[in-house]
């Protein structure tokens, strides 16, 4: 068992304000788990929590008075890996990655005060509520108990609600390149 975080870089979302963002951001944390099959082959889960912004839209809400604009989702990321050691410090692992969305954070402007203060809410409208990804991870041991990762993450489906936001025919899939350090509770 070892704890995982680290910085998340994702492909942006379409969205309907004319503009586009080139990157969105986020970060990850959680606890995963290597079963050993033999010495160098092994089986990886994980629960991982995974935020991102890059969303770049708005949506009109209940009150027409209010302007909705999403600007992070949070998402529960569930790994199911085959793995590889290569070497004593270099691992590969490759598999599908379901993940459960949890909410999404919102900046609500108000036309009252022309967007000027704006209040934030959660909401679980507009966007998929689960996704499914093909995903490979590197781990490249620096010491007995830390390594380094990058994992990349390929979404397999539209994870927006394009009538929602007004989008057209948009294909948003959640893409996720992922740059962390692992810290195991027991030494290998």
């Amino acid at each position: 068992v070892y704890k995982r975080q680290g910085l998340v870089g994702a492909t942006t979302l379409e969205n309907n304000l004319g503009t586009q963002s080139k990157i969105g951001l986020g970060a990850y944390a959680g606890l995963n788990i290597q079963y050993h099959v033999k010495p160098r082959l092994f089986l990886y889960s994980a629960a991982i929590l995974n935020t991102r912004n890059g969303l770049g839209t708005k949506s009109q809400s209940a009150d027409p008075t209010i302007s909705v604009f999403p600007t992070q989702l949070l998402y529960l990321d569930i790994p199911l890996h085959v793995g590889y050691r290569l070497g004593a410090r270099h691992g590969l692992s490759f598999g599908m990655t379901f993940s459960p969305w949890l909410i999404a954070k919102n900046e609500d402007r108000h036309r009252e005060d022309y967007g000027a203060n704006p209040t934030t809410s959660f909401s679980k409208e507009g966007f998929a509520s689960f996704d499914v990804a093909g995903s490979v991870n590197y781990s490249f041991s620096i010491a007995k108990r830390l390594d380094l990762n990058a994992s990349v993450r390929f979404g397999l489906f539209d994870v927006t609600d394009d009538n929602y936001f007004s989008t057209g025919p948009v294909d948003d899939r959640n893409h996720q390149l992922r740059l962390g350090i692992n810290y195991r509770f027991r030494a290998r």
